[in-house]
């Protein structure tokens, strides 16, 4: 059944099938690049808290403190 679902899913032409291949080898690269943007951009977030004053960081009211994700601590 699985493979009869595929089949009607996917298709049987050559052409569509390495379409389909060629596409989803892109996106996954796609992933991985933005993967390690997003990398970069923590780590240089995180340089960037590191050098700034334990003062500043340590009054913020626990209310308004965010994690890393931008959202409120639940």
């Amino acid at each position: 059944m699985a493979k009869a679902l595929h089949g009607y899913l996917v298709g049987t032409d050559a052409r569509e099938q390495a379409r389909l291949l060629a596409e989803n080898r892109r996106l996954r690269q796609r992933v991985r690049d933005l993967e390690t943007q997003l990398l970069a951009v923590l780590e240089a977030g995180d340089a960037a808290t590191a050098t700034t004053t334990p003062t500043t960081t340590a009054t913020a009211p626990a209310s308004t403190a965010t994690t890393r994700t931008g959202l409120a601590p639940v």
